[in-house]
């Protein structure tokens, strides 16, 4: 039966405790004698408890390694996926600029469709100060309400420091 570090230790205790009340109470051994009856009693359990803590210690050891193996993987991890990002940004912007020179507003085939759609129109904030009261909402912080103005804006309604943008995107599917 294998027993535990704890185990170990706890046995350890409970027989040195044993030990010293039995000698201390016959009288018949001086400090010394004592101390090495003790010792040699003891030395199994003390082997025991070495051999098992050498054996924890090198778990922990294990363990950190692992560890550190663990943080460089997610480290390449996230240098790849950032990298991966970048890259499909890049092709992206790409495509959809080279899309737009050549006229191209739809392209696919049996595993793709290739659109370059248009956005809603999206409020443009010229100048937050010159925005109406009935545009904003007071919390914390000013909210400029955009929905509240595209409202506005797309019902043919001025409204100062603001305008409607229309944008395009490359859509995959």
């Amino acid at each position: 039966m294998q027993l535990s570090l704890y185990s170990i230790a706890e046995q350890y205790r409970e027989a040195f405790q044993q030990l010293s009340t039995v000698l201390d109470e016959s009288g018949e051994f001086d400090a010394p004698a004592q101390q090495q009856i003790i010792e040699d009693s003891l030395s199994t359990l003390v082997d025991d408890f070495k051999s098992k803590a050498m054996n924890v210690a090198a778990f922990i050891n294990n363990l950190k390694l692992e560890l550190e193996a663990i943080k460089i993987a997610e480290n390449r991890m996230t240098k790849r996926r950032s990298g991966l990002e970048s890259k499909i940004q890049f092709l992206s912007d790409y495509l959809f600029t080279q899309c737009q020179k050549t006229g191209f507003t739809a392209l696919k085939n049996d595993e793709l469709v290739l659109a370059i759609k248009t956005n809603p129109p999206k409020v443009i904030i010229d100048n937050e100060n010159a925005i109406p009261k009935t545009y904003k909402e007071v919390v914390k912080s000013v909210k400029i309400l955009k929905s509240a103005i595209a409202t506005a804006l797309k019902s043919g309604m001025s409204v100062k420091g603001a305008h409607l943008e229309a944008s395009q995107r490359l859509d995959i599917r």
